[in-house]
Formats: C-alpha cells, structure tokens, sequence
C-alpha cells in the first residue's frame, strides 16, 4: 500500500526537486540560492517562503531580489527583459508567468 505524504510536503519535496534542477547547471552559485520574485505577484510572500524553505532543504542560503513585472499593459515584462533578469541575477525566477511555448525564453 503506497502511502500519501500531506501535501505541503509534497509541495516542498516537488520545489526542491525544481530547485536543484536548475541550480545543477549553475554549479559555481552552489552557496546561494538566488531568486527573482515578481513584488507585483499575489503570491509574492508565498514564493519568497517556498524559496527559502527550499533553501533550508538543500542547505544554501536564500538571496531574494524583487522585481516589478507589473506594467499598464497587461503583457508585464517582455520575453527580452524576463531572459535578461534570469541569465544576469537569478538561479530562479517566482511569481511571474512565461509562455515557453513561444520560443523566445
């Protein structure tokens, strides 16, 4: 009989899953944990907790920078910006959605 793991651990055994995923090639940041979360995002507060609950679990230390993805209209930052903040300043980026079906990330 498999057993059920309550969700919030499963949710944080799946971050951290995510998390190391893409840190694997970033091995020289190994020490930190850097993530962009977007301050404009509901769940920015949420985000800022998985990221540092995550950290705990694979023992790194959380460096959270916030962005604004916010904008009149409602496309946020462009596919440009977004690679931009990704490549330049952060292993992660939280709270801001992306269609990577487009191509351009």
């Amino acid at each position: 009989m498999a057993t059920t793991l309550p969700r919030n651990k499963t949710l944080r055994r799946v971050s951290a899953a995510v998390v190391a995923a893409v840190l694997m090639h970033r091995g020289a940041d190994a020490a930190e944990l850097s993530a962009c979360i977007d301050q404009s995002s509901p769940a920015a507060t949420m985000d800022a907790r998985i990221v540092e609950a995550v950290a705990r679990q694979i023992v790194m230390t959380p460096r959270i920078e916030l962005f604004d993805g916010s904008s009149d209209d409602d496309d946020g930052l462009s596919p440009n910006e977004f690679r931009k903040l990704l490549a330049g300043r952060c292993a992660l980026v939280m709270g801001f959605p992306v269609d990577a079906r487009d191509g351009s990330v």
